[in-house]
């Protein structure tokens, strides 16, 4: 406990993580952090990291709290797009191609997938294999709307209405290249995006408080 709480006091906020300091601290005072766990987020996302990856530890923690392995985290993290390109605050050039260098929803998003496939008494290698279709189906921004909502980030009713419009206009835009298309293969990738868009519909629609709201 004490080498923990000594590893834990060398870390600081920062401005893409404001209470980073406070969230190791608590982990660590609660056990709910190994200093095993807290060596490799201090390694692997703190120690001459960008603010960017710093962000991290957020998500890649949180699993890690889980009981999954380093390797299960990385693993999962590899079926993500490199964020370079992708956000304008990925700016660290040396960090391009870096296991960890990816979108904090994206992270989020395919940890929750796989510790659900978990929950429903799946292997390892069965979880895996549906993160990996998940991810496929999936934009980035559908993957941010998904966890925006999950995590019950403060969300006002014109974002909710942006959220259900935005994924109705996607689903008409792959229905359309579907019945367009002619190879069966390709027709196939877009049906099961268009049957991923629209339990991204439901979820929005289950939004309690504006379930009529989007529906109209």
């Amino acid at each position: 406990m004490l080498k923990a709480r000594v590893l834990a006091s060398l870390f600081r906020n920062c401005f893409t993580f404001r209470d980073l300091k406070e969230y190791i601290k608590e982990n660590v005072d609660n056990n709910k952090i190994s200093y095993e766990t807290l060596k490799y987020l201090y390694k692997n996302l703190y120690y001459k990291k960008s603010p960017f990856l710093k962000q991290n530890i957020y998500p890649i923690g949180e699993f890690l709290k889980k009981g999954y392995s380093t390797k299960e985290a990385e693993n999962l993290a590899k079926l993500l797009d490199d964020a370079n390109g992708l956000t304008i605050f990925c700016y660290d050039k040396k960090e391009i191609g870096y296991k960890y260098n990816k979108l904090f929803y994206d992270l989020l998003f395919v940890f929750d997938v796989y510790d659900n496939a978990i929950k429903s008494a799946l292997n390892k290698d069965e979880a895996y294999l549906i993160a990996k279709n998940e991810v496929n189906c999936t934009s980035c921004r559908i993957r941010e709307i998904e966890m925006q909502l999950k995590e019950n980030e403060l969300i006002f009713d014109d974002d909710i209405k942006s959220f259900y419009h935005e994924v109705t206009e996607e689903g008409k835009n792959i229905k359309n290249k579907m019945l367009d298309l002619n190879n069966k293969n390709l027709s196939k990738d877009l049906l099961e995006k268009y049957n991923r868009l629209n339990k991204t519909k439901k979820l929005i629609q289950e939004v309690k408080p504006y379930k009529d709201y989007v529906t109209r």
